[in-house]
């Protein structure tokens, strides 16, 4: 099949079908980013962002795992459809025409995400900012609290919440979380 009779033909539901597979969402994620490359290229960039791993701390086995898969069920299933072309005799994979035309959204819930940190990390600053008054001055809040401890584990949480969630910032955006929709 040739791109050119693909184009504009693949119906929306086969193409989510397709892509409803988060190895062929990465795999064609890649190609659309990054071009053309050989299967063993894109074997290991997929399975670097499976695994969490650069590609250079991926065990063979893992690199395995994901060329195999690509090699037999991943690829040739995008092929069919027109959206790659593996050329077997030299071993790359490219994006078709069909892919390079579809339009790709990342969508990473920011906004859900952020709003439920921020709403919990503000409770627990109020908190803590109320748990440190009252132990400094319990004439300005009404309550006496004898122990500073308290003042000190409202911190210490909120020290964790912020690390863990600056952490997850930083791996990025999850790729798995892609969005397709034909260019119109």
């Amino acid at each position: 099949m040739s791109s050119n009779e693909n184009s504009k033909e693949i119906p929306q539901e086969k193409l989510f079908d397709i892509l409803g597979n988060r190895r062929r969402r990465i795999a064609v994620h890649l190609l659309q980013e990054e071009g053309a490359m050989s299967m063993t290229d894109l074997a290991e960039r997929v399975a670097s962002i499976e695994f969490n791993s650069s590609v250079e701390n991926l065990e063979g086995k893992e690199r395995k795992r994901v060329y195999v898969a690509l090699f037999q069920t991943h690829v040739p299933k995008l092929e069919e459809v027109g959206l790659v072309e593996y050329d077997q005799d030299q071993g790359f994979v490219e994006a078709t025409d069909v892919l390079l035309d579809l339009q790709y959204n990342v969508r990473v819930e920011k906004g859900k995400t952020d709003k439920i940190f921020f709403t919990i990390r503000g409770i627990i600053v109020i908190i803590t900012s109320f748990v440190i008054i009252s132990t400094i001055s319990p004439s300005i809040t009404g309550v006496e609290i004898g122990t500073p401890s308290l003042a000190v584990i409202m911190i210490l949480i909120s020290i964790t919440l912020s690390l863990t969630y600056y952490a997850e910032k930083l791996s990025g955006p999850n790729i798995s979380d892609i969005d397709f929709k034909e260019n119109v």
